[in-house]
């Protein structure tokens, strides 16, 4: 019954696009038109609602009856908490070293910084959403590969970002959440039982990638976590000079 009523709904909707239409065919203004293409843009947005709406599958969790708009609200929602934790710190900091006077602490807010970090958290939830949705029709079934498949194919998303140190530092938060992600579905299909050193294990394996990062690219490295890296590894003066003139020369040399 819902899908006959959205049918209805939209050939009553198109039926008056194209009066409006044959009326004023000879004699447009430019208002016109752009409410016709204005029009146009909110079919397509409910053509699209609808589709989703009908392709819902009993595995989806959401309260809203469409997976589009139930994407579309992920969007917005982290896109407006991403620029507004991102704005804060940044007014924060520019309160706390007023170098550039009050004026200038307000304006770093509205800064592309802000608003490619707000597109990357707004984007990366709407296409989990919509891609677990969608796994969840395609293959008819709810379990742990859909969520690994959709957050895999979210985190491209990071490419939004344009800042190199944030961008690492979530990539090893996305890496280490993964590890143990493999770990728990493995162990929920019986092909391995999860240990109570397997933690441990993910640890070295999160270590190791944290050092290659800091030893060949310690210019993308997030500022302030070298210190602990070097109280750990207990690294001396001689290990700094092969890391400055090797690791990192030929790290360089390759790139170019």
């Amino acid at each position: 019954m819902d899908q006959v009523d959205s049918s209805q709904q939209m050939g009553k909707v198109e039926n008056n696009l194209k009066e409006a239409k044959d009326i004023g065919k000879n004699n447009k203004p430019k208002r016109r038109l752009m409410t016709e293409r204005l029009m146009k843009l909110y079919l397509t947005i409910f053509k699209r609602t609808v589709t989703s709406a009908t392709t819902r599958t009993p595995f989806c969790k959401h309260q809203i009856a469409s997976c589009f708009m139930h994407s579309l609200e992920g969007f917005l929602k982290d896109f407006f908490i991403g620029a507004f934790v991102k704005g804060g710190i940044t007014l924060l900091l520019g309160l706390l070293k007023p170098k550039k006077g009050l004026f200038g602490a307000f304006k770093n807010i509205f800064s592309s910084d802000t608003a490619m970090f707000a597109l990357f958290t707004g984007t990366f939830l709407a296409t989990y959403r919509l891609t677990l949705c969608k796994l969840r029709a395609l293959r008819g079934k709810e379990d742990k590969y859909n969520s690994m498949i959709a957050g895999f194919l979210a985190s491209l998303t990071l490419a939004f970002d344009n800042s190199k140190s944030r961008r690492i530092t979530v990539a090893i938060y996305s890496f280490a959440r993964s590890l143990e992600s493999v770990i728990k579905v493995l162990d929920h299909n019986e092909i391995i039982r999860e240990r109570k050193l397997w933690p441990v294990f993910l640890l070295n394996i999160l270590h190791i990638y944290i050092a290659v990062t800091w030893y060949f690219d310690i210019d993308g490295f997030p500022p302030g976590l070298n210190k602990p890296i070097e109280k750990i590894t207990g690294a001396k003066e001689n290990d700094y000079i092969i890391i400055e003139r090797v690791c990192r020369v030929m790290y360089s040399s390759e790139k170019r």
